[in-house]
Parts: structure tokens; C-alpha cells; sequence
């Protein structure tokens, strides 16, 4: 017991000197002087950073000369983006250039962000789900089979592998009910009143997918908790096999684009084959009986644009444009700060015009007021005096 309470204290005292030696891992409250003093001239793990499409055709000169041009402006980082080179991606000859693309930004004290994937969405790992495991590649539900069926009517089904259950809908009610299907397959003899026939399916299916290795390889079942372990095996330990010790001082870390389950022929909901479990162990009840309503509805992304499909020949603001642009230092968060009152003020400062006689002629006073106002951060819109009855 008391050499596993020592494990335990030098765990802790080690995470914490792994924090103190990583403070960009952490969430800080810096001071306004402490940001002044590092605004200039920041470490390198807060430093902007350029985005550096990689491949292994890159040699290490190139690489170098790459790095030295963007310290020269002041960019101490890269957020490095697996593209197509002579190798494919995550095999030995990618790894092989990471590896020497580290030991070159190491000599210039840079740091290194790296996609953790080749190509976008996440979670394909160029295509390796679709060669090597294809039994982990994205599900979804596809739509289920309607039968309808007699009062009195022998129905008889034998499973397969695609099918998730067998429904019996009633279709006055709407209420479904599971069918036994635990010898492999149905018999059901139809009651009284107006029934169908329902039949939940899965099948691969995968969301849209462009991949440095070529073509447009299945995303992995992201559901599925075997599949995400391969993809950290296969993204992460790879990295961290070829870079050692510095991955958390030259590399920084991943970062990655969304989830995606939607593909271009339309969404769908995705599956995973131990979702019925999973569902019934967190929610406390069957999802079966409710399958079918659930494959008629998509959950995926927009069909159209983000915005409105408006002809805008002049948006584009083509020529020297000039903006205002300001930094504001302040303590705690941004709420308790409330910064936005000074962005408020910066973008829209508050002025006055009025006019204190009935009709629009003759001479203003020197001043005058109308109102009063005691909050610190008003937001002002336009206002004018309400005209009396008949006045002009």
C-alpha cells in the first residue's frame, strides 16, 4: 500500500512539473504588464504561426530556408498540413521527413502544430481504415424496409447481417414492438388491426472525405471505441515514434477539422454495432422500437451555403482599404472586464443631435438636455421627441 502511495505522489509532483514546464498547456490569467512585455517579441509557443503544406519531396535545405524566412518575420511556428509527397501519408518515408522537419525546427527553437490527419475531415488516417480495417469504417442507418401485412398472416423472416431487428408497427397507433429474432430468425402470426412490417438496416456509409494519399477513402466509425484507439495508434504513437522526446517541446501537439456524417449524396444518422448496448446502459431503455423513426430523419449539415445566395459584384472591397484596429488590456476574463463595452464605444461612438423647439427653424441653444443617463455602458440607438397632435 505504501509503495503504491508513493507511485501516486510522484505522479502528481511529476504532472505538476510538467505543467510548470508547459504553461501554454494551461489556462492563465495573465497580468496587462505581463502581456505587454511578451506582446512583441512571444515565445515561440505563442507565436503566430504559417501554414506549411508538407510532404516528403520536401528536402531538408528547403526546409530549413523555409523555417529561416518565416523567423525573419518574426513567425517562431507552423501548423504543418499533410499533403501529397513521394511517400504516402503515415507511411516510414512521411515519417522520415517528420522527423527531419523536427530536428530542423528544433535547431532554430521553433515549434511545430501538426493536422492529425492527411487531408480533411479527421478520422480517416489516409485512407488506412478502408485497406486495412474495413470492418471499423463509418456505419450509418440506411432506410428500413416497409411490408405490409394481413390479420391472420404467418410472418416469416430470417436475419442477416445488415439487419438490426425486426419491428412490427402498428399503424393505427404508431407504437412499435420488437419481434424475437434470438434463434436467428422470425415467425410472427399478424393480430387484428393494421400492421406493417418494419425492417432497420445498416450499412457502410461515410461522410465526404479528401485525402492526401488520393481519392476519398472512408472515415472510421467514430462510435466505435476500437476504431478510435487504432487512430490514435496509427496518428499518434506514428509521431511520436519518429520525434521522441520532443513531442511537448518541438511539437506542441494536433490539432484537427470535425466530425463529419454527412456525405455529398445526402446525411445520414450514423451506427455503430454497440450502440443498442451503449444506448440502453446511459438512457435506461430500448432504442430498438424506435429505429425506424429515427433512419427517416437526417441529421446532417446544411444543404445550401452558409448565407444568403445574393448577387454581391462589390464585395470584395477591391483596393487599398483602410481600417481602425485596437487592443484592449484588461484584468480577469473578458466579462468581468466587459470589454465589449469598450468595442461598443470603439465601433460606434455615441453622439447627440437634437433639436429643442418644435419646428425645425430658428436658432439652437447653447445646450440643452432631454434625458438623462446614469448607466456606465448604454447602448445607444437612434431617437427623436414624439410630435404633439396636429403639429406639422
Amino acid at each position: 500500500m505504501r509503495i503504491f502511495a508513493l507511485i501516486a505522489v510522484l505522479l502528481m509532483l511529476a504532472s505538476g512539473a510538467l505543467a510548470q514546464d508547459r504553461p501554454w498547456q494551461r489556462i492563465t490569467d495573465p497580468t496587462a504588464a505581463q502581456l505587454v512585455a511578451g506582446f512583441v517579441a512571444p515565445a515561440p509557443e505563442y507565436s503566430s504561426q504559417f501554414d506549411w503544406g508538407f510532404g516528403d519531396q520536401t528536402t531538408r535545405d528547403v526546409m530549413g530556408a523555409t523555417l529561416d524566412h518565416a523567423k525573419s518575420l518574426g513567425v517562431q511556428a507552423a501548423f504543418v498540413e499533410p499533403k501529397a509527397g513521394k511517400s504516402p501519408y503515415l507511411s516510414p518515408g512521411y515519417f522520415d521527413a517528420v522527423k527531419i522537419l523536427v530536428e530542423e525546427a528544433r535547431k532554430r527553437n521553433m515549434r511545430l502544430w501538426f493536422d492529425d490527419d492527411g487531408g480533411y475531415p479527421s478520422g480517416f488516417c489516409g485512407g488506412k481504415f478502408a485497406t486495412d480495417r474495413p470492418d471499423l469504417r463509418m456505419q450509418g442507418l440506411a432506410a428500413p424496409q416497409r411490408i405490409a401485412v394481413t390479420t391472420g398472416q404467418q410472418y416469416s423472416y430470417k436475419m442477416d447481417a445488415a439487419t438490426i431487428c425486426v419491428l412490427a408497427v402498428n399503424r393505427d397507433t404508431g407504437k412499435a414492438q420488437v419481434l424475437d429474432s434470438s434463434t436467428g430468425s422470425v415467425s410472427w402470426t399478424v393480430p387484428a388491426g393494421n400492421w406493417d412490417i418494419v425492417l432497420p438496416r445498416w450499412q457502410f456509409r461515410s461522410g465526404s472525405t479528401h485525402s492526401a494519399n488520393g481519392g476519398s477513402p472512408s472515415l472510421l466509425d467514430y462510435l466505435n471505441p476500437e476504431a478510435d484507439k487504432l487512430f490514435a495508434q496509427w496518428t499518434f504513437d506514428g509521431y511520436k515514434q519518429a520525434v521522441g522526446d520532443e513531442m511537448g517541446k518541438t511539437v506542441l501537439g494536433f490539432r484537427g477539422d470535425e466530425p463529419h456524417v454527412s456525405s455529398n449524396m445526402g446525411a445520414f444518422n450514423p451506427w455503430s454495432p454497440g450502440l443498442l448496448d451503449e444506448f440502453q446502459k446511459r438512457k435506461g431503455y430500448d432504442l430498438r422500437p424506435y429505429l425506424a423513426t429515427v433512419a427517416a430523419i437526417t441529421i446532417g449539415t446544411r444543404g445550401g451555403a452558409a448565407g444568403p445566395e445574393l448577387p454581391t459584384p462589390d464585395a470584395q472591397c477591391l483596393g487599398l482599404q483602410a481600417v481602425d484596429y485596437a487592443v484592449v488590456l484588461h484584468k480577469g476574463d473578458w466579462e468581468r472586464a466587459k470589454t465589449w463595452q469598450d468595442a461598443h464605444a470603439f465601433n460606434t461612438p455615441a453622439g447627440l443631435m437634437m433639436t429643442l423647439t418644435e419646428h425645425p427653424s430658428g436658432r439652437l441653444p447653447a445646450s440643452g438636455s432631454l434625458f438623462s443617463v446614469d448607466n456606465p455602458a448604454p447602448s445607444s440607438r437612434p431617437s427623436r421627441r414624439r410630435r404633439t397632435a396636429g403639429a406639422s
